[in-house]
């Protein structure tokens, strides 16, 4: 049989475990002040990173359009140097 003491035992440990556990929700709370500040910081720096990747794909594509002008260029110079050669 469950007796009025017993009945108190259970709520004082209860008690006890909902303090505890209040307790860590506050330290929870004081660790996680600082999250919209390191979010931001986060965003600006993933903003960095995706404007070296933008530059870094620049460049390749500055690269590989470099070389296809070359090319261009020395396609004609061996046409025009073809031509002068066959009119003299």
């Amino acid at each position: 049989m469950v007796t009025h003491e017993d009945i108190d035992n259970r709520l004082e440990k209860d008690e006890g475990r909902l303090s505890d556990i209040d307790s860590k929700l506050s330290e929870i709370a004081e660790l996680l002040k600082p999250l919209p500040e390191m979010q931001k910081d986060i965003a600006a720096t993933k903003e960095i990173v995706e404007a070296y990747a933008t530059v870094k794909n620049a460049g390749k594509f500055i690269k590989w359009a470099g070389s296809i002008a070359g090319a261009f260029v020395a396609l004609w110079l061996l046409l025009k140097a073809g031509v002068k050669a066959i009119v003299l």
